[in-house]
């Protein structure tokens, strides 16, 4: 029985630990991911940026609009201008509902022909 107590002690004191490390895991993920988004969107990689997105996606650009589906997605991809420089970084990544939310800011650079820059926040699931 002091096995025992003494097993469960040591798991209720390392899984907070397992958790945060899934966490921390989850958000690097999730930053290469948004690098990986951004490098390819300021490069004009519509196919790198289209393997991003799942079949059904629905894409909310911050200029406004909703596409759904890929080609939608793509069709907007290739009309508007691109970015001269994009960051986007993870603030935190939140799990809910069998969903993990990837939470942050991004701030877009365009170019002097097409509009101002643009500062926000996101949500990616």
């Amino acid at each position: 029985m002091k096995r025992l107590i003494g097993l469960i002690a040591v798991l209720a004191l390392t899984w907070p630990a397992m958790a945060d490390a899934q966490v921390s895991e989850l958000e690097e993920r999730a930053a290469a991911g948004n690098a990986r988004y951004a490098e390819a969107w300021v490069a004009g990689d519509i196919d790198g940026l289209m393997d991003m997105f799942a079949e059904g996606a629905v894409y909310w650009p911050a200029g406004g609009g909703q596409y759904d589906g890929k080609p939608a997605i793509r069709d907007a991809l290739e009309a508007g201008p691109l970015p001269t420089s994009a960051t986007i970084e993870t603030t935190h990544v939140e799990r809910l509902n069998g969903l993990i939310l990837d939470i942050g800011t991004f701030v877009v650079t365009m170019p002097d022909n097409a509009g101002q820059d643009v500062r926000g926040e996101f949500i990616a699931v």
